[in-house]
């Protein structure tokens, strides 16, 4: 039982905390004109994201891809995703 209540205290400990890599997949345009207002902070909000942004002009599916999250224009998004205004 302690050695159960000793994982668990590790793994609580990651739970404020998010860490590990983030793809990102993102038109062209958003990398230029989108992503270098808000990297910086989300980036210093949170410093164990590894964030790895795929810049692509080719509309593609993100779970395809293999993506967590990206960002589309209106016209441009998948019937089975959540838009968030950024």
């Amino acid at each position: 039982l302690g050695e159960v209540e000793a994982a668990l205290d590790v793994v609580n400990g990651f739970r404020d905390r998010p860490a590990g890599t983030l793809r990102l997949n993102v038109p062209i345009s958003a990398s230029r004109l989108v992503l270098p207002k808000i990297v910086p902070g989300f980036l210093a909000a949170y410093p164990a994201i590894r964030l790895e942004v795929i810049a692509e002009e080719n509309f593609v599916d993100l779970l395809v891809a293999g993506c967590d999250a990206g960002i589309r224009y209106d016209e441009r998004l998948e019937q089975d995703m959540i838009a968030v205004p950024i």
